[in-house]
């Protein structure tokens, strides 16, 4: 029927041990606790809901109020959990080995919409509505923390594994969490802050992996992202938009066993999106590596050190190009700067050397450059490479870019020295040069900086 099974309606203390309850309702009759209040269910069971109830539904949770729930299932219910608490101490949610499967439609197994503070140990989310856990956005107020360990959100029927979409003051974390054949995504990220994801497990989610929808200061440790060995997840990473500059991944792995669909990492839906995001000792095992690439704004980036955990293997792309180190292509031992362009009006601009140099100082910069041909694998369609000295007002004058020298037919296939003259310094500071290229087609190799 359409009442409440059960209502908390400022008792000191619930305790439910070993209680089934079935074709419970919801009459929309808010349950409010005291700042003393627990509520303690343990070994119980709910299931067969006929109005979408949740067991814990819109609580106007006090500061201070607990609620511990062990070894329990929920089947075919909309919801376990749903807090509102808009208080700047937040209540506690704890849930240990509890199961929720067969979640109705439009809904979440456990929709934490403001302050609250939760942990979840070795739950297992089946067959959700619209997701399996869901933090929503907090207002004001610091979300927890949020610590959840060992969990599974799989079989999401509309949505996703697992969703995060809120303002964080404090660090929070999600270890050993799989997120698996949900319909959507695996692992949504919104407008989140220092959040760690920790030895996550992500494939067969339909869309994507992980997406990132606008967070800053998120880091994925150790974390597993691949195709999945029946339905094939699209992208490992989707970006869909920027906001801060330290997203991470760390000793990742994207695609091994089973590739991802289309890409490991796609950027965007529309261009010109700023993404900074950086990836360090990750392996990339699918055939397309960075989808979209020409969707990053001018100022965006992705960068890989120790690509695919190879040693001296480093990478940045742009939407102008990617820069990447080339030990097969070199002037002398070891590695040389390929600047591989994707456009023939933008200029890939090679990572910058800087200079000191000293009030009234002049200098002479030069470097080794060579454009690749055909035998190296594609022979280079863009304009000559450029040396450039960068404006800086403050230490020469004039605000534009100085070009000190360009390449000649010499530079196609062979080895070619280009050096420049550097404006007088009008005070003690540090000059940055570079070398620039632009095409469609071939790249630019780059060697031995030298200055005098």
């Amino acid at each position: 029927t359409n009442t409440s099974t059960f209502v908390m309606n400022g008792q000191s203390a619930i305790d439910i041990r070993n209680t089934e309850f079935r074709f419970v309702g919801w009459n929309n009759t808010t349950t409010f606790m005291t700042a003393t209040s627990t509520w303690n269910m343990q070994g119980s069971s709910l299931w067969d809901t006929n109005s979408g109830v949740a067991c814990l539904n819109q609580l106007a949770a006090a500061t201070g109020f607990t609620s511990t729930n062990r070894d329990n299932v929920a089947f075919n219910m909309a919801s376990w959990a749903t807090v509102n608490n808009n208080g700047s101490n937040p209540a506690n949610l704890l849930f240990e080995d509890c199961w929720a499967i067969r979640g109705l439609a439009a809904a979440s197994w456990f929709f934490l919409p403001v302050s609250t503070c939760a942990t979840f140990t070795r739950c297992r989310v089946i067959s959700g509505g619209t997701g399996g856990f869901f933090i929503g956005n907090n207002g004001s107020f610091d979300v927890g923390p949020i610590i959840i360990t060992d969990c599974i959100g799989k079989c999401s029927t509309q949505g996703l594994g697992f969703s995060l979409a809120f303002t964080l003051l404090s660090t929070h974390s999600i270890t050993g969490f799989k997120a698996y054949l949900n319909s959507s995504i695996g692992i949504a990220v919104g407008l989140t802050n220092r959040f760690e994801i920790i030895n996550a497990t992500c494939f067969s989610n339909t869309t994507s992996n992980v997406q990132l929808n606008g967070p800053s200061d998120i880091q994925f440790n150790d974390c597993v992202f691949y195709g999945g060995p029946t339905a094939v997840t699209t992208f490992g990473v989707f970006l869909i938009t920027p906001n801060g500059d330290k997203n991470i991944f760390n000793n990742c792995t994207f695609g091994v066993g089973t590739a991802h669909s289309t890409a490991d990492i796609r950027v965007g839906t529309t261009q010109f999106q700023d993404y900074i995001v950086s990836f360090r000792n990750c392996l990339f095992s699918s055939p397309t590596e960075i989808s979209l690439q020409a969707n990053l704004g001018l100022r965006g980036r992705l960068s890989s050190a120790r690509h695919d955990q190879t040693d001296g293997n480093h990478r940045v792309w742009k939407r102008q190009g990617t820069i990447s180190a080339d030990s097969t292509i070199t002037r002398s031992a070891g590695k040389s700067q390929r600047l591989t362009p994707l456009s023939a009006t933008l200029k890939l601009e090679s990572a910058s050397k800087y200079v000191a140099v000293k009030d009234g100082q002049q200098i002479t910069v030069g470097a080794w450059v060579r454009r690749s041909v055909i035998g190296d694998g594609q022979a280079y369609n863009g304009t000559l490479p450029r040396l450039i000295l960068k404006a800086n007002p403050a230490v020469f004058n004039g605000t534009s870019d100085v070009v000190l020298a360009t390449a000649t037919a010499a530079s196609l296939g062979a080895w070619e020295y280009i050096s420049g003259t550097a404006n007088v310094a009008t005070d003690d500071a540090a000059y940055e040069v570079l070398v620039d290229s632009d095409g469609t087609a071939g790249w630019v190799n780059v060697d031995d900086w030298k200055v005098s």
